[in-house]
This record gives C-alpha cells, structure tokens and sequence, in this order.
C-alpha cells in the first residue's frame, strides 16, 4: 500500500486550487487523483471561460471571498505565461425591480465597491450590441472579467509537475475510501490503494457515491444546463463588449465576448433538467429546447448574434439552498462540494483557505455558513 501525507480526489478547479496552494506552503507529500486528465469535459470546469464578478447578486456574504479571489486571479495572471484573467468588465442587466440586480448593488455599497448603474439608452449606447426596451437597466462592475480555463489549468499543471511534493494521478478513478486506525485507505478501480492522513474529497459528481458508506449524505442535485458559441458582429470582441449576466423576462442568463477566435458565448442559468445519478446528461441537442433556450435571449436582446457555431452541456451540482458545502465532517477528511453553477470564480480563495484549515487544523470562520449540518 502506497503512503501520502495529503490525498486530493478531484483534480478539477477546487482540488487544484487547493493542491497548487499547498505547494506554497507545506512540505508534506500531496497526491492529487482525477479519474481523467484534466482539462477535460466530464467536469464543471470545460468550457474555454468562466466570469469572474464581486458585487455579487447571489447575496452579500460572499463579497470578502471574491474580493480574495479577484486578487487571487490577478497575482495568477501575473505568475502565468499567458494571461488567464482577462478584465472585461461585467455588466448585469435586469428589469427594474429585479431582485438579483437589487442585491448586486446593495452588496456593491456595503462594501465600497466600484460600479456604474445605467439605465437602457446608457447600456445600449457603450454596447451597441444590446437592444433594450425602457424597462432595463443595468450595473457595470469595471474590475470583473473572464477567466481562461485551459490557460489555468495548463498553469496549474505546470506548478504541480514543478513542485518537489505534489503530484498529480491522472486516469485513476478513486472507487472507495476507508478508515484504518488514524488514517484514510483509498482503492482505485484498478485496485491500487494509498493511506493518507489527510482527504479532500472534491472529485464533482463523484462525491456522493464515495462519501455515504462513510455515513456523510450530500444533499445534492444533478442538473443538466446548456451553452454555446455562436458566430456574431464586431462589436462583440472582447475588445469592446464585457461578460454579463441577464435576468429578465427570457430568463436567466450568463455570456462572454468573442475571446481567441471563439465566438460569443452564451448558457441559461436558471431551468435545466434534472439528472438521475446513474444517467449521462445527453449531448448539446439532445434535449428539444437545447438551443431554443439560447436563441430565446439572443432573438429579443442580441442582434449581431448569429448561427450557432457549437453548443455544449455542463452539470450544475447543486444544494437545496444553492450555497457551497465546504466542511470537515470527519477530523482529517474535507469536503468541497456543491457549487451550484457559481463556484468557479472562487476557486484562489477557496483553495488558499481549505490549505490554511488542512494545515492549523482551524477551520476558518467565513466557511461556517457551507457547512453540511445546515442540511
């Protein structure tokens, strides 16, 4: 049986942030397992980009976490060879009474945050890209943007192949974890095993099946969602248009500019389908309403939004109340779990805290409201 300090299952966004972390601060052998090689599609992070945003319309609680991250993000594009933060902007549309655009600038003022708020003739003449009617208005964040996730993850990567302690498993589905006196026992599907002393289990939709015959239920669901590029005019480079998120009458919404020869992206963040744990989401098109849903927002709002150039699928795994889980609930194994389609952006932060608490054994207090005994 193999021996390691730190066991990581899940070499996906949390289980490498966390990993790259711990190469800055610890010396203790770390073994980081995937069931794959990441970057790859069986996990939240495909996709090419993810938005990163701080007033923040999920609720105010999480502002000082992305306010870590975004510094998170930018110390990560200075160390990159290449840029994996690129700050686009965010801007947030919604109705006027939107509750989600209520709370982005409610968060924004609690915490000094810079923003503009822009009715609909403010909107669609910086971003002639948008067609909006009176009842929008809108609130730009100018310190927010678009991660490059394959830029990250080749990053990430590096920093583990360079590091004297860390090292990362690929193809190696971790099928059973047990305990053995103090320590965790890990078996693999080929039947390999390992102990460690330490377990972050953050392995996606993995994590329930390998968690309960230890007693610990996730309440989690899996939903199936839908995005795609699409091909689109000028004004929506990167250069000139931001990543946004909608909620209005067609839904709820995220996009990002063309960025590296990709075009516009677009994903609908509220409705889906609802995934059994043994079935397989279903490739783009699949579902009847797959690409109605996006075509449902670019038909009313986006004009110079074209042909689809390829669709995709992604799972949210998501909690009953849409927050994270993040938790010990057995002293040396953690849990980094359901994030709900708005994890992502988090991942510095996340990853530098869950290193902070794996090594003083302190769990830091701004974890206490993900912990799974709320359920």
């Amino acid at each position: 049986m193999l021996d390691t300090d730190i066991a990581i299952i899940g070499g996906g966004t949390m289980g490498l942030a966390t990993a790259t972390a711990l190469a800055n601060r610890t010396t203790r052998r770390v073994r980081v397992f995937d069931a794959a090689r990441p970057p790859h599609t069986e996990a939240s992070h495909h996709g090419h980009s993810r938005l990163v945003r701080v007033a923040y319309g999920e609720g105010r609680a999480y502002v000082p976490l992305a306010q870590e991250a975004l510094c998170g993000w930018q110390r990560l594009n200075q160390a990159a060879d290449a840029p994996v933060f690129i700050p686009t902007g965010i801007l947030n549309i919604g109705a006027h009474d939107s509750p989600f655009l209520a709370e982005v600038e409610t968060s924004a003022r609690s915490f000094d945050l810079r923003t503009e708020s822009l009715n609909h003739a403010d909107i669609t003449q910086r971003w002639p890209g948008w067609s909006l009617n009176t009842s929008f208005r809108g609130c730009f964040e100018p310190q927010g943007g678009v991660v490059l996730t394959e830029r990250l993850f080749q990053y990430w990567r590096s920093v583990i192949a360079n590091s004297a302690n860390i090292t990362a498993i690929d193809n190696t589905p971790i099928t059973s974890i047990s305990r053995r006196h103090e320590r965790f026992v890990l078996r693999s599907l080929a039947g390999d095993q390992w102990q460690a002393g330490q377990i972050l289990v953050a392995a996606g939709r993995a994590n329930r099946a390998l968690l309960r015959p230890l007693g610990i239920e996730l309440p989690i669901q899996r939903v199936r969602k839908v995005f795609g590029w699409f091909d689109h005019t000028p004004e929506y480079d990167a250069a000139r248009w931001p990543g946004f998120n909608y909620c209005g009458p067609a839904g709820d919404y995220y996009g990002f500019p063309a960025i590296d020869g990709h075009g516009v992206k677009i994903g609908r963040h509220d409705g889906g389908q609802h995934i059994e744990d043994e079935t397989t989401p279903g490739d783009f098109g699949s579902h009847p309403s797959d690409l109605t849903d996006l075509r449902r927002l670019i038909d009313r709002h986006m004009p110079g939004v074209g042909e689809l150039q390829r669709g995709a699928v992604c799972e949210y795994l998501r909690t009953p109340d849409e927050h994270f889980i993040i938790d010990e609930p057995i002293d040396g194994l953690f849990i980094a779990a359901g994030f709900s389609g708005h994890g992502f952006k988090f991942a510095p932060a996340i990853g530098d805290r869950l290193r902070d608490w794996m090594c003083s054994h302190a769990p830091p207090a701004s974890f206490q409201p993900f912990n799974l005994g709320r359920f």
